[in-house]
Order: C-alpha cells, then sequence, then structure tokens
C-alpha cells in the first residue's frame, strides 16, 4: 500500500500563518487557532467549517485522541476517540455535507483529491486551542467511499517527567536506575494505543541534559524536545538505516520509535553495545515475552543479556473521577478473581466502572522487569518461562493484571478495566488458535469440557450439525458475553 507525500500547491484557503518553517514546525505565534480560518462560501462550506472548528476545539477541551470520518453503508458518520474508547459525535452525516468536511480535511492537510481517491494519503498540521496540538491525518478509499483518521498529539504531554506518571514509588525508583545507566537497551512493551511512546519520552526528559547528544528515530516523530534531533522515518528511509546514520553523528542517547524486524533490533543492539544507552519499543504482550520476541528476530541470547537493562510492558486503563465511589465484586467479577488466584479478594472494595460518566483520564497498568545475573542464566539456556518467578523477587515487579487490581483496590480504576487488559493480553497470544482453544486459554471453558463438547457433537454430526457455539450455551458451559470476546475465532475445537 503507498503511503504519498503530498506535493500539491498550498491551497489557497490556507493562511501564511499555517505554513511550518524550515525545521518543519511552525513557532508558536504562527500555529493556527481554529482549524479552518476562512470565511464559508455558501451554506454548505459554512456548514463543514463550523462543524470542524467546534468538533476540534471540543476534542481539545475533552482530551479526544483520535477523530474518526467514516463512509458507512447507513451512512456517513463522526466517532471521537475518548480515554480509548470510540463513541459517535453527534447526528449521521449526509453525503453532501460529509463531501464538504472531506474537502476541508484535504484542504488543511494539502491533500489531493485525486490522490485521495486511490491511494492512502498521510499528512499533517497543527493547532492550538491553548495547547499546541499536532494533527495526524490518514485517508484511505473503502468500499463505501472513505475513512478519515485524525490523531491529536497534545504537545503538552511532551515535558512530562517521571514524577507526572503515575506509578508506583518502587516502579519508579526502578525505572530511575535502569535509564541513569551509561549504555545498554531499554525497551517498553504494548500494543498501539497503550502509552508507549508518551512514557519513552518522559523517560528522555529525565536524562536529556546539554551534555549529551540525543536522538530519536520515529514514524512518524510524535513530539518536540528543545535541544534533541527529531529524524522522521518515511518510505525513503527505514528505521535501520536511520539509525545506522544516528550513530556517525556521535550520540549519547538515541530513542527508536519501534523495533519490528531484525535488522532494526540488530542495529539497535549494537548500539548498546558500543556505549550508547538505546530506548524502544516492541509489540509484545508481557515484559517476559520481549525476550523471547529478540530471540525469535534473530538476536543472539548472549547479546540479549549484554545490552538489555529492563523491559516495561504497559497499558492504560480508565481512571475512576473519585477513589471514594467504591463497590465489591459483581458475581462475574468474583469468579474472575478466583480464576486468577485472587479469591482472598473477592470481599474487598474496589473502584466503580460500569458508568463511563465514573470515569476521567487514562492510567497507566505497567509491569517492570530488571535483568539480573539470575534472569541472564535463564536467558542463555532458553528457559524463558523460569523468569516469571525470578522476577517475582523483585520489589518493583507485578504482573499486568496484579497491578490493575492494586489499582482497583486503590480506587484508581475499577476491576472491569483490569478485567479488559487481562483478556486483551490473552488474546494477543491466541492468532490461529480455534474456538475451543481460545475459550480454555481463557479460562472460560476446561479442558474436559471441551472433550465433552467434541465427542458428544461428532456423535450427532451424521443427524445434524451442530456448532461448537451452539453446544456451549445449551450446556450452559459458557456465556454469550464469554462467547462475544473470541467472536473471531473459527467456530471449531
Amino acid at each position: 500500500m503507498n503511503s504519498i507525500a503530498t506535493t500539491a500547491p498550498i491551497d489557497s484557503e490556507l493562511l501564511e500563518s499555517e505554513q511550518p518553517t524550515q525545521d518543519g514546525l511552525n513557532s508558536t505565534d504562527r500555529i493556527p487557532s481554529t482549524f479552518v480560518m476562512t470565511r464559508a462560501k455558501d451554506s454548505s462550506e459554512k456548514f463543514a467549517v463550523d462543524y470542524l472548528n467546534e468538533l476540534f476545539k471540543t476534542s481539545q477541551e475533552n482530551g479526544i485522541s483520535d477523530v474518526h470520518f467514516e463512509s458507512l453503508e447507513v451512512g456517513n458518520i463522526c466517532r471521537v476517540r475518548k480515554d480509548g474508547k470510540l463513541r459517535q459525535y453527534g447526528p449521521l452525516l449526509t453525503d453532501h455535507q460529509f463531501s464538504a468536511i472531506r474537502e476541508k480535511i484535504y484542504s488543511r492537510g494539502q491533500i489531493e483529491e485525486s490522490y485521495a481517491k486511490t491511494f492512502q494519503v498521510d499528512a499533517r498540521g497543527w493547532l492550538r486551542y491553548g495547547t499546541r496540538l499536532d494533527l495526524r491525518i490518514s485517508s484511505i478509499p473503502t468500499t463505501h467511499g472513505y475513512s478519515i483518521v485524525i490523531r491529536l498529539l497534545d504537545q503538552s504531554n511532551s515535558g512530562r517527567r517521571l514524577a507526572d506518571v503515575e506509578m508506583a514509588p518502587a516502579v519508579r525508583e526502578a525505572i530511575f536506575n535502569s535509564i541513569n545507566s551509561a549504555h545498554g537497551l531499554i525497551l517498553i512493551t504494548g500494543p498501539t494505543g497503550s502509552g508507549k511512546t508518551t512514557t519513552l519520552y518522559s523517560y528522555l526528559n529525565e536524562i536529556n541534559s546539554p551534555e549529551s547528544k540525543v536522538f530519536t528515530i520515529e514514524n512518524p516523530v510524535e513530539y518536540s524536545i528543545h535541544g534533541v534531533q527529531h529524524v522522521n522515518v518515511d518510505m525513503n528511509i527505514t528505521m535501520a538505516n536511520a539509525l545506522r546514520t544516528a550513530l556517525r553523528q556521535d550520540p549519547d542517547i538515541i530513542l527508536v520509535g519501534e523495533i519490528r524486524d531484525y535488522e532494526t533490533a540488530k542495529t539497535a543492539i549494537e548500539a548498546a553495545q558500543t556505549g550508547h544507552l538505546v530506548l524502544s519499543t516492541l509489540h509484545t504482550n508481557s515484559s517476559v515475552g520481549a525476550l523471547s520476541r529478540l530471540m525469535e528476530m534473530g538476536i543472539e541470547a548472549s547479546h540479549i543479556n549484554e545490552t538489555l537493562i529492563a523491559v516495561s510492558a504497559q497499558r492504560l486503563v480508565r481512571k475512576c473521577k473519585s477513589k471514594r465511589n467504591t463497590a465489591s465484586p459483581s458475581e462475574l467479577e468474583a469468579e474472575w478473581l478466583r480464576r486468577n488466584n485472587m479469591s482472598h479478594l473477592v470481599n474487598q472494595h474496589f473502584g466503580r466502572g460500569i458508568d463511563p460518566k465514573n470515569y476521567k483520564g487514562r492510567l497507566p497498568i505497567i509491569e517492570f522487569l530488571v535483568m539480573t545475573d539470575e534472569i541472564r542464566e535463564k536467558v542463555s539456556q532458553n528457559r524463558i518461562e523460569d523468569i516469571y518467578e525470578i522476577a517475582k523477587k523483585q520489589p518493583q515487579y507485578e504482573t499486568l493484571t496484579e497491578c490493575a487490581v492494586r489499582n482497583a483496590l486503590e480506587g484508581l480504576t475499577s476491576l472491569e478495566e483490569a478485567m479488559s487488559i487481562s483478556k486483551a493480553s490473552s488474546l494477543m497470544n491466541m492468532d490461529g488458535m480455534m474456538l475451543g482453544e481460545r475459550l480454555v486459554a481463557l479460562k472460560y471453558l476446561t479442558q474436559t469440557q471441551l472433550e465433552y463438547a467434541r465427542s458428544e457433537i461428532e456423535k450427532t454430526s451424521a443427524i445434524k450439525r451442530v456448532s461448537l457455539k451452539d453446544f456451549l450455551l445449551e450446556k450452559h458451559f459458557c456465556t454469550i458475553e464469554q462467547l462475544a470476546e473470541v467472536k473471531d475465532a473459527p467456530d471449531f475445537f
């Protein structure tokens, strides 16, 4: 799929103040204060101008991270993502309204309509509603029209330090000690949207100083820090090539946006081996899982042991508005606690969720693993699964689930949120699994029940075909809600 950096002439609607300076960024006083700054020529254009300006003002005021415009069978819709959840913004849009809005967005991003009709197009822009917002605009044609997503990056987050990130004191101390190492590799793992980049920048702000040469290599650069050299990776330069070039620039600290392949991993390891501190991210399920992932990429165990300082797994959960608003677990939540070896907590009170109005903002859930000689020995022996028991001895270490439940006990989040990250973590490792296998992995079904279902369905297969889902519901082995979580799995054993 092509990603096009548009070279269209500047649209006449764009003011001079919207043009970036040579470094690609606008000076503070030149960033526009509204999404569209022109007067409307007709009623259709006026609707689009008013709609977009009000939408982005509201988004900034309410902590919206992404704005989605989508063409669907039933019409055109705008949705916004707040605290990780998408919700509809206003009524459906007519085709005429959607077209006018799309034209304004394309004009704002200097996107040529002829390109957007055929290709994926990416663009960027800037806004200032109190604080500076960087906009990442992505458009792709779909069967019903277009999907346009605009990510809002609040630049006030670029100055966050460790003290600004909510975490247990023991975790903060372990992170501080790790990032103050002279050289080595530190990783943050987690899915897209788990706050990895924001946390990485808090690390960087903690150790950045005039005495250090600091590079970030990202796709794209999300935040701007004074004194740091930011490098944008695009279709013309790979992450590994950019990293190799940065190493010839006499750097002290390098932030690599993401390690996706062997070449980037190998170059990051080499950088850490030659006296540089490297910070990066990886897509894995847990902190321990990062060790397996590096080995799967082809990195030798000896090189991991030589360079890796620590790994942090991270998720984001919605934060409860009030720590005093608590409730005892529901039946489903109590059963979940028992399945996760936390029966001693079923009579406790936790943050109250359920209603979205009970939440405001998000909270990081962190599982921080520090490499030790004992862990390195297990890596050398390729006995990664043994590391979990060793990790439990570390004062700052707790699994993602344990961290989420502790925060729910403190009233900072809810059991509902703790359960959601636990299930999401389990499902990340279930690609290729059949329905029955997934249900067993999630502990919604026992292996004995699955074997019984297989036997009974095979007995009746000559008479009638019964799906596994139907059988499990009929026998009350699983609930509709549990089956909905694995709806994408093949309906088989």
